[in-house]
């Protein structure tokens, strides 16, 4: 079992909570990809043997270590169009930031939209979702240090 995996109740809540401050959808994976938060769920229930898939641009993330922008998933990365669910999908704009502790990967949180504007906006909106996501990540890893001891 993966480590966000123990607290996947308080994850789900994060999600949730980042969600309602910027108005935004976010979900929350953990390093295997299993699906923890969904803002668009009403439970952790729901997300049961959920995961997100290969072709990921939060597996891409994680892989890289690095926060990935992008307000045209479908045409700006390779990923989306390999994934099965390329012709369905209604996700346009997103931002994939991966969950280091210690600097080893164990999770991400994107915020993605269902309109080019997410990261369209200014660069300086785009700099305050990562500072406040990364404040996020912070308290999920402290929540994980807390459950450990």
């Amino acid at each position: 079992m993966t480590e966000l995996m123990h607290i996947r109740e308080y994850a789900f809540a994060t999600a949730k909570t980042i969600a309602s401050v910027i108005n935004e959808e976010v979900v929350i994976c953990d390093n295997e990809m299993n699906l923890l938060g969904d803002s668009n769920c009403s439970s952790p229930s729901e997300l049961t043997d959920i995961s997100v898939t290969k072709q990921s641009i939060m597996l891409n993330a994680m892989a890289h270590k690095t926060t990935i922008v992008s307000e045209d998933i479908k045409h700006s990365l390779k990923g989306c169009s390999l994934c099965a669910n390329f012709r369905t999908c209604d996700i346009h704009s997103i931002i994939a930031f991966p969950l280091l502790k210690n600097d080893v990967v164990i999770g991400c949180i994107a915020l993605y939209s269902k309109e080019k504007r997410l990261s369209g906006d200014k660069k300086e909106r785009v700099d305050q979702l990562k500072n406040f996501i990364s404040k996020m990540s912070e308290l999920l890893i402290s929540k994980l240090d807390e459950n450990q001891e």
